[in-house]
């Protein structure tokens, strides 16, 4: 039976930076989720004052779920970059970079949704 890439470390270059593209993006996921679970927070608690309706609960929930959906796109794009080149090419240099450009612009989204949302003319 064949392991897994994970498990093929030692001499394998490509499953070796497959391995460390995972452990960073892994490892920031529950930063991420910090913060933007905060600036969503922060958002709602300054623009609602917390009057939700089960409608904005769900709301709020797909777009946690959207969040790391979308998170997620940075370690796989890394990866096909990854096995692409053979392990010749990788993001090992711009994860740093990668990483606070999309948690900044998704709490920005985030606290930009909430004020369109809540401070919306009321009809």
């Amino acid at each position: 039976m064949e392991n897994s890439i994970f498990e093929e470390v030692g001499e394998n270059v490509t499953a070796n930076k497959l391995l460390a593209a995972y452990n960073y993006w892994v490892g920031k996921l529950l930063l991420f989720n910090i913060l933007v679970g905060f600036s969503g927070l922060a958002s709602i608690a300054l623009f609602s004052g917390f009057r939700l309706s089960a409608f904005d609960y769900f709301g709020i929930l797909c777009w946690g779920v959207m969040a790391n959906v979308l998170y997620s796109v940075g370690y796989v794009i890394e990866s096909v970059v990854i096995v692409s080149f053979k392990g010749e090419k990788n993001f090992a240099e711009l994860r740093g970079a990668l990483f606070w450009i999309g948690t900044t612009g998704y709490m920005l989204a985030s606290a930009g949704f909430a004020l369109s949302y809540f401070l919306k003319p009321m009809a």
